[in-house]
Formats: C-alpha cells, sequence, structure tokens
C-alpha cells in the first residue's frame, strides 16, 4: 500500500513539475530548471557563504540579487499554488490527505526556505 501511494503520489508531482504548467512558469520568468535550484536553495533571510552555494550547484560562486529576490518570490507563489486536480478535491478528501502527508517527516531542508509553502510545511510538523 505505501508503495503504490508513493508512486502515486511521485508520478502526480513528477507530471506536474515537468509539464507545460511549470514549464511555462519557468519560460514566463525567463528561467531554466538550474535557475530553479539555484533560487530554491537561495534564502535572503539567511546567507550562505558563495562558496557553500556554489559548491551545491558544481559552479561559481555568485549572489542572489534584488531582481533574483523578487523572481524567487514569484517563482515559489506560482509552484506553491494548487493544481486543478486538489482544487477540484472535496473539502473531506483534503483534510484526510494533508493529515496523512502530516505525518510524513519534514525534509531537513525547506525546498523554499523563506516562503509560505516552507512555513506552511513547518507548521504542519
Amino acid at each position: 500500500m505505501a508503495a503504490e501511494t508513493w508512486r502515486l503520489m511521485a508520478g502526480f508531482t513528477f507530471t506536474k513539475f515537468q509539464g507545460s504548467e511549470h514549464v511555462a512558469i519557468l519560460r514566463g520568468l525567463g528561467l531554466t530548471p538550474g535557475h530553479m535550484k539555484a533560487l530554491s536553495l537561495l534564502d535572503p533571510d539567511q546567507p550562505k557563504p558563495m562558496r557553500a552555494m556554489a559548491d551545491s550547484l558544481a559552479c561559481d560562486a555568485f549572489v542572489l540579487t534584488p531582481l533574483g529576490i523578487r523572481t524567487r518570490e514569484r517563482l515559489a507563489e506560482a509552484l506553491y499554488a494548487p493544481p486543478a486536480e486538489l482544487l477540484q478535491m472535496d473539502l473531506a478528501s483534503l483534510e484526510a490527505l494533508r493529515a496523512e502527508l502530516r505525518k510524513l517527516p519534514a525534509p531537513a531542508r525547506a525546498f523554499w526556505p523563506g516562503t509560505a509553502g516552507s512555513a506552511e510545511r513547518s507548521r504542519a510538523s
């Protein structure tokens, strides 16, 4: 049962992130998946040494600019917007799904530190 549930969750998530919706979000912001990864690692409230960031991305050191901060916020907002399939579920089903997902261990690092999505996940733990 756990394996099937995981496959269903992973399949749905991968489909959403690889589908045209998220690709369109990235393209609309002039970003690539590599940009998304970099923005997900940076937190304007908790700066990292550039070397640590560069090591995480296997690249030269860089810094998050004011434009990067705004772009990161727009991207996080778009990525955390629930897909239509979840919006169509009834409240009881969503509450049950949320309750079960909250039982899972929280990730060691929020995917988008400093965003509403990571704050919600932190409260859920």
